[in-house]
C-alpha cells in the first residue's frame, strides 16, 4: 500500500474517531441540558411554592397600610386619633388645674367635661353626677409638629367665663374625629366646691 493510501486511510480512521467523539459530546451536552432543565424546573416549582407560602403568611397591605387588627399590642385596638384625644383630655385636665387657686387640693376628683354647643359650662357642670360647680371654661389647641425653635407656638389656650356658650366648632362631641389635629376644643372645669 502506498504512503498516500495509508495516509488517507489513517485520516479516515481519525475522522471516524473524531466523529464518534463529536457525537458523544453532542449526546453528553444534550443529556446535561436535559438534566439542567429538570433541575431548573424543580427549583422553579420550589420557588413558586415558597412564594405562595410567603404571600399567604405575610401581612398584606390595604391601601398602602398594614390593617389595624394585625398591628402589635394596643395598636391593634387603639387608633392614632384615640391617642390624640387621650392627650387632649389630659391637657384639658391640666388646663383646668391651672385655673384653680387650690391646684387640685381636696379629696374629690375634679373633671374636665367637653363643652356642649349652645350650652354654658355652668349648665354642663350642673348636669354631672357630683361636680356641679363650674370653675372655668378653657379652650386648648396643640400644634401637630415637633417644635424646632422657641419662636413658634406649641399650644394655644384660653380661659373663658363659665357663662360663655360653647359653639359648634369647639364642641368635641360634634367635631370631626380629626379635629384634634387642626381645631381648638372647649372643656368645662367642673368641681364639687
Amino acid at each position: 500500500m502506498s504512503t498516500a493510501k495509508r495516509a488517507i486511510q489513517s485520516t479516515n480512521t481519525e475522522m471516524k474517531k473524531l466523529k464518534e467523539v463529536q457525537n458523544k459530546l453532542v449526546r453528553d451536552v444534550a443529556s446535561e441540558k436535559s438534566q439542567m432543565q429538570k433541575f431548573m424546573s424543580a427549583e422553579m416549582a420550589t420557588l413558586r411554592t415558597l412564594i405562595q407560602g410567603l404571600q399567604k403568611s405575610s401581612v398584606q397591605l390595604v391601601k398602602g397600610r398594614i390593617p389595624q387588627p394585625l398591628l402589635p399590642g394596643s395598636y391593634a385596638t387603639v387608633t392614632l386619633e384615640d391617642v390624640g384625644w387621650h392627650t387632649f383630655h389630659a391637657a384639658a385636665a391640666s388646663a383646668c388645674l391651672g385655673t384653680s387657686s387650690q391646684q387640685g387640693v381636696g379629696t374629690w376628683m375634679k373633671y374636665a367635661m367637653p363643652g356642649k354647643s349652645g350650652e354654658t359650662c355652668e349648665r354642663t357642670c350642673r348636669r354631672t353626677h357630683k361636680n356641679k360647680k363650674c370653675k372655668a371654661s378653657v379652650s386648648i389647641r396643640g400644634n401637630l409638629s415637633k417644635m424646632t425653635n422657641s419662636k413658634n407656638w406649641a399650644a394655644e389656650y384660653k380661659q373663658y367665663s363659665c357663662k360663655r356658650k360653647a359653639v359648634k366648632f369647639d364642641d368635641e362631641t360634634v367635631v370631626r374625629e380629626d379635629a384634634i389635629w387642626s381645631g381648638s376644643i372647649v372643656y368645662c372645669c367642673c368641681s364639687v366646691n
